[in-house]
C-alpha cells in the first residue's frame, strides 16, 4: 500500500512543485536580463575576434553587461556608453514579434563588424565585446530607422 500512496503523492504534489521551481527560476532568470549585472566571465575562451571587435578571452575578469530590448519600434535603449577598452556583455532580446531579425555591428565608416540572425524561437542574442574608442550602431537590418547607437569613450 505505501509504493501506492508514494507515488499519488509523486503526481499531485512533487512533480507540480518541481515545475513550479523551474518556472520561478526561469522568471528569475529572465529578471534578471533585465538589470545591469556584473559576472565572472568563464575561463576558456570565447569566439575568436571578429573583424576588430576584440572579444573579451581573459580568465576569471568581472565585465558589465549592457541589455537591449528589441521591440515592434525598434531598440530600447536606443543609445549606450561604454569605456573604451573595458569588455562588456551585449545582450539583445528579440522582442518585436518579427519571425527573424538579422542584427549587425556596424563601426562609424560603416563597417560591418558582426552580424547575426535572431529568430523569434531564440529570443536572446550576447557576446561579450571590448571596442576601441568609437561611435557604433546595432541595426536590424530591415528596419532602417531600428538603430542604437554604443558610444565607446
Amino acid at each position: 500500500m505505501l509504493p501506492h500512496i508514494s507515488a499519488r503523492l509523486a503526481r499531485l504534489w512533487i512533480k507540480p512543485m518541481l515545475h513550479i521551481g523551474l518556472m520561478v527560476m526561469g522568471l528569475a532568470v529572465i529578471a534578471g536580463a533585465f538589470t545591469r549585472v556584473v559576472w565572472k566571465s568563464p575561463a576558456t575562451s570565447v569566439a575568436a575576434p571578429l573583424q576588430g571587435v576584440a572579444v573579451a578571452a581573459t580568465g576569471k575578469q568581472r565585465i558589465e553587461a549592457e541589455f537591449i530590448s528589441l521591440g515592434p519600434t525598434g531598440f530600447e535603449p536606443k543609445q549606450i556608453r561604454r569605456a573604451a577598452g573595458t569588455p562588456f556583455l551585449l545582450l539583445v532580446e528579440n522582442r518585436s514579434g518579427a519571425p527573424v531579425v538579422s542584427l549587425a555591428l556596424n563601426s562609424s565608416a560603416r563597417l560591418p563588424l558582426l552580424t547575426t540572425p535572431l529568430p523569434r524561437e531564440k529570443r536572446l542574442w550576447s557576446d561579450v565585446l571590448n571596442l576601441p574608442a568609437g561611435i557604433y550602431t546595432l541595426k536590424e537590418t530591415d528596419h532602417a530607422d531600428w538603430i542604437c547607437t554604443i558610444v565607446v569613450e
